[in-house]
């Protein structure tokens, strides 16, 4: 499942801009403090300036994308299995309880296959990523009460003729349940939960 690994990204990020911030406001108290004298300053300057405006932005983004989730909440999904054979079958519950008053654009659970492949051009690294939709269930889109509870069951299929997982230095095949909202004015709501396809055929009576 991808929650733990974003909520670790999340602390990394913070991580990031706590140590990145300090540095970058120390020419600043230099300065101030009546350091204009010393030339090496502004070098740092040139370079702060810029990842000062990138965290800020980056921060700002964040903080956008935390109210989005903050609106909807966080959807309750159940896979029954994580692990799944080639052409192999499996439920997917999905259950939510709005938080707050909300008007959706959408509402999808998708079945979504990845590949990424990383290429090397001349002194160049040049990575490319394909994403397909498999599989797609709408919940209706609309205005929402805080309170209001929708649940439902789906059943999803890796195709017959789909790859496996794979993990290479150069290529991933990804497979992941998505859950997807579309809200007016804010960044979509997207949470992934990664399955793995293991390189063995389903048998036919397990469709």
């Amino acid at each position: 499942m991808s929650s733990p690994n974003k909520a670790r990204s999340t602390r990394i990020i913070f991580i990031v801009i706590a140590a990145i911030i300090p540095l970058c406001l120390f020419p600043f108290i230099i300065l101030s403090s009546g350091g204009r004298g010393n030339s090496a300053i502004f070098p740092i300057l040139f370079f702060c300036l810029p990842v000062i405006l990138l965290v800020g932005g980056g921060a700002v983004w964040f903080g956008i994308r935390k109210y989005s989730h903050s609106r909807l909440g966080k959807p309750d999904i159940l896979i029954a299995k994580d692990e799944l054979q080639v052409g192999e079958s499996f439920s997917v519950q999905f259950a939510h309880t709005f938080a707050n008053d909300i008007t959706l654009e959408e509402l999808t659970i998708q079945l979504v296959y990845r590949e990424t492949a990383t290429y090397q051009q001349g002194t160049n690294t040049r990575t490319v990523v394909y994403e397909d939709i498999v599989e797609k269930y709408e919940l209706p889109a609309g205005n929402y009460r805080a309170g209001h509870m929708v649940a439902d069951n789906y059943t999803m299929r890796i195709p017959p003729d789909g790859m496996h997982t794979l993990q290479v230095r150069r290529n991933q095949i990804q497979w992941f349940v998505r859950v997807k909202a579309g809200i007016p004015k804010l960044p979509d709501y997207v949470e992934t939960f990664e399955l793995t396809v293991i390189p063995e055929l389903a048998q036919e009576e397990e469709f």
